[in-house]
């Protein structure tokens, strides 16, 4: 799995991805999870994909602020 932001590099999570309503059971897992929040420490940006290599792609909408 690979994670790809607009311009690539460092996704900062804020206070509001680590509240009551947003982090449950699964969301919580993911938090703990080394591996998958190193993706978040050096993304892709979309420049950088070979779309073909990838059987699925799950666009994600939102606000991202980097670093």
């Amino acid at each position: 799995m690979d994670i790809v932001s607009s311009t690539g590099g460092k996704i900062l999570l804020d206070g509001r991805c680590r509240g009551f309503i947003v982090l449950d059971k699964a969301t919580k897992k993911r938090h703990q999870d080394l591996g998958f929040m190193t993706l978040l420490e050096d993304t892709l940006s979309i420049s950088e994909v070979e779309w073909s290599d990838y059987d699925i792609v799950y666009p994600q909408r939102g606000i991202s602020r980097q670093a």
